[in-house]
């Protein structure tokens, strides 16, 4: 559908074509957005229904859809109510959450951790003077000692992962 007719389009009613009520902005954004997510679930019907067809065209190397739009607790609360049970788990910079939908067949829902947890600092550490040394492009450096913080984070019991209440 082009951009340009958008809003004239979304106004009609799909069946019959009549002229509907002037919507608001976010019913129209609403609009767009569910228009979005049928195209989308459309396209992975259709292939699967191509893979499923062409048994002779190798499949992607992935095992599964990774999804990297999730950005807030929220998105992640919806994610793991929608999918029930399901593996969490994070490493310094990610939090994961997926589950086996089918056998071989993995959804994957990649967050920051900045974005769903909060990072408290919990001490320091100190880094005592060490020397880099030169290279044939680099000349030696010399690191001053120096205190760094110790962070830790702690996440919604929602986010917990499997083996830690607050996702740390």
């Amino acid at each position: 559908m082009p951009v340009v007719n958008q809003d004239r389009d979304l106004n009609r009613d799909r069946l019959h074509g009549q002229p509907q009520p002037e919507l608001t902005y976010e019913e129209r954004l609403n609009l767009v957005k569910l228009e979005n997510r049928r195209t989308y679930v459309n396209g992975l019907r259709a292939a699967a229904d191509f893979y499923e067809q062409h048994v002779d065209v190798k499949l992607p190397g992935d095992t599964g859809i990774n999804n990297y739009i999730v950005n807030t607790k929220e998105d992640a609360r919806v994610i793991i109510k929608a999918l029930g049970s399901c593996k969490k788990k994070y490493d310094d910079v990610y939090f994961h959450i997926s589950k086996e939908i089918s056998p071989g067949f993995t959804l994957r829902f990649v967050l920051t951790r900045d974005n769903v947890c909060e990072k408290v600092q919990v001490g320091t550490k100190s880094v005592p003077e060490h020397v880099i040394p030169a290279e044939p492009a680099r000349e030696e450096k010399v690191v001053l000692a120096r205190e760094e913080p110790i962070w830790e984070y702690r996440c919604p019991s929602i986010l917990a992962s499997d083996d830690s209440q607050d996702g740390r």
